[in-house]
């Protein structure tokens, strides 16, 4: 688990479930300019009602309820992946680990990966993704 061999004491890695309930259960917001750093990616909202939830939208769009960054939230940067000690696609998608493999293929584990446009998926192991710890304590990627 590469966020408590990085972090150690309760953190590690969200599991394919906690990666469904950010995907799912919460409102994305996708921005080219987070909090003024420049930065690309989406902001997770914990969705404040359920026509929210599991809804992502772009930049520029009215989002259904008034969401701001005083909200709880969490901010998925598009930091790109590495192959072969390359990094691609930095800016305009990301991709973050979770802890659990596909069952029919062990070569491949569950993770969220995105651009402005879609929300999906699972990948092979071999490709340098991001990982967005959690701590047991909250039991929940919201609140990490």
């Amino acid at each position: 688990d590469a966020a408590y061999v990085n972090w150690g004491g309760k953190w590690r890695m969200p599991t394919q479930t906690q990666q469904d309930e950010l995907r799912n259960q919460c409102y994305w917001v996708w921005t080219e300019n987070y909090n003024g750093s420049n930065v690309k990616g989406y902001i997770v909202y914990k969705a404040k009602g359920e026509a929210d939830e599991g809804k992502h939208e772009y930049e520029g769009k009215t989002p259904s309820s008034s969401y701001s960054l005083s909200d709880a939230h969490i901010f998925l940067p598009a930091a790109g992946f590495r192959s072969g000690g390359n990094l691609y696609d930095a800016g305009s998608l990301g991709d973050y680990w979770s802890s659990s493999l596909k069952t029919n293929r062990p070569d491949r584990a569950w993770d969220i990966y995105f651009d402005s446009d879609d929300i999906v998926h699972y990948e092979i192991r071999y490709y340098g993704h991001s990982v967005r710890a959690v701590c047991p304590a909250s039991e929940s990627p919201m609140l990490a």
